[in-house]
């Protein structure tokens, strides 16, 4: 084989072909629209490996080259961890990869090796690792580290990586501790927050002192991860030119998945295009769909989604079942508006957590170790722990509403101008006074069952309002018979972020201690 040199690479007629190639069928012009319908490779490879996007389409180009050195450098290759992700997913594309990759581009097959196991093997490629990197420098030049790390941690990688079921377990990242890192980092509030407890928590004080002090610590803690979470959620609220979206993408930052097929159901129905009966949706009319000048993206491609699995089906079809089918449309969407600043990205709340989790960690701690030393000196810590157990319940109050919040500070503030464009009670009025379809689908995204009576309002369509929104009214019913007034605006889209209930009961367990023991 050919031996690469960094002057002659760019005009070298394979590296043209590899450049150009379609990973997975993906333009390799990323300035290209992305596809309204399913995931493209760089959105399954970001999705799958909790990637930004941007990182994603970097190790894409990274395994561009790693493809041109397996040709071109006279050695055996071996990837860093991130480019053999994306080789091992471009490996699932069977055609695009063994077919219009192996056959029609490279010299000859690429097949991937796996290690045998052992530490002869280990050092073997921790050497072909060592080549690549060089033949990588001498044919593109400096190596990114970020994709292509030095070897001792391309191979700690290897060890310390695990498949985790995330609905199992929580993923909070390690602080990287490193002067480069901290350096200028959101981290420092967390450090800077963290260092008046040591002067606060003398563990010489005596019992009323450190209960009194350490219930204000919690409550100083409860308002830091206030605080905090709006730092990581963006503080703008009020944007010069906030985007102006679609019924579609309105469903999705309101609702999620959810509101996206049942607003999705509602206007193919109203258009004539599907029906609903007691067993499902059937379609009616596939042909009459047409993209209206009121439907965005998302929604066209919501539409056609769904008439196609519907058309492509014997049978009535649930909802459950369109759930299924709209999913890579919905994932999609949520992607591109996170991208937009709309949706909380992964990389906002593991901020948060790092920060959020530094603080209960040294809460718990301290009172941890006060109460051993109340227990070494035979002292009572009873009112300790019930500070310790009120911490414990107002920081796993404030992490569940922290986790379970979607949208950003400027996605709520859209959120927020939508429904006051499409207020609940405007339509409500418009459909009372003259039978008017006004604003029916951008007011049924934001606002959902509360607006659906007066939407589906045709005796055909009880079926509809009832298969789409049954559970929700009865559940809001049955809430608001304990509350006596029924929120609508509490759904998928998530609540905005506070402590007016858990957080003050945390506080309040401070101030009665001093006659029941803390440990001193």
């Amino acid at each position: 084989m050919m031996k690469t040199t960094h002057e002659n690479v760019t005009n070298d007629a394979l590296w043209q072909k590899i450049s150009h190639f379609p990973i997975g069928g993906e333009s390799a012009d990323w300035t290209a629209t992305p596809p309204t319908q399913g995931l493209s490779f760089s959105q399954r490879l970001a999705r799958e490996n909790d990637w930004s996007i941007q990182h994603a389409r970097r190790c894409i180009d990274e395994y561009r080259r790693f493809l041109y050195l397996a040709a071109t450098a006279g050695h055996s290759v071996t990837p860093s961890d991130a480019v053999d992700q994306v080789w091992h997913q471009h490996l699932v594309y069977t055609e695009n990869y063994w077919v219009d990759l192996c056959q029609d581009v490279l010299p000859s097959p690429l097949h991937h090796g796996p290690t045998k196991g052992g530490s002869q093997e280990r050092v073997r490629y921790q050497d072909q690792y060592e080549q690549t990197l060089a033949s990588y420098e001498r044919a593109f030049g400096s190596v990114p580290v970020e994709v292509w790390p030095p070897t001792e941690e391309r191979f700690a990688q290897s060890i310390a990586s695990l498949r985790i079921d995330r609905r199992k377990f929580w993923l909070i990242p390690k602080p990287n501790l490193t002067g480069k890192s901290l350096q200028g980092s959101h981290l420092a509030i967390a450090g800077l927050a963290a260092t008046p407890f040591a002067a606060l928590f003398p563990f010489n004080l005596d019992g009323p002192t450190f209960l009194a002090l350490y219930g204000a610590a919690i409550v100083i803690g409860l308002v830091y991860l206030l605080v905090w979470f709006h730092i990581t959620n963006g503080w703008s609220s009020n944007p010069s030119s906030p985007p102006k979206l679609g019924w579609g993408q309105l469903s999705i930052l309101a609702g999620g998945k959810k509101r996206l097929l049942q607003t999705t159901l509602v206007a193919l129905q109203k258009r004539g295009i599907v029906q609903c009966d007691q067993h499902g949706f059937t379609i009616l009319d596939r042909g009459a769909l047409r993209a209206q000048h009121d439907d965005d993206p998302v929604a066209v491609s919501a539409m056609k989604v769904t008439t196609d699995y519907l058309a492509s089906s014997n049978a009535p079809q649930s909802f459950q079942r369109l759930l299924v089918a709209i999913h890579s449309t919905a994932t999609n969407a949520e992607s591109q508006m996170r991208e937009s600043g709309l949706l909380r990205s992964t990389e906002q709340r593991n901020r948060f957590r790092v920060g959020g989790f530094g603080v209960a960690g040294i809460l718990l701690a301290v009172g941890g170790l006060r109460c051993l030393q109340g227990i070494q000196n035979d002292r009572p810590i009873g009112f300790l722990v019930l500070e310790m157990i009120l911490a414990t319940v107002g920081l796993a109050v404030a992490f569940h509403m922290a986790g379970r919040e979607r949208l950003t500070s400027l996605g709520q503030s859209v959120q927020e101008r939508s429904q006051r464009s499409y207020p609940e009670t405007g339509l409500k009025s418009t459909h009372q006074t003259d039978g008017g379809d006004l604003d029916e689908l951008p007011s049924l995204a934001c606002w959902g069952p509360a607006v659906a009576a007066y939407v589906l309002t045709d005796p055909s369509e009880l079926f509809t309002n009832d298969m789409l929104y049954g559970e929700e009214i009865q559940a809001a019913q049955k809430a608001s018979s304990s509350t006596g007034w029924i929120d609508w605006s509490s759904s998928d889209g998530g609540s905005s972020f506070d402590f007016s209930g858990g957080g003050g009961d945390a506080g309040c367990g401070g101030g009665c201690g001093g006659c029941g023991g803390c440990g001193g």
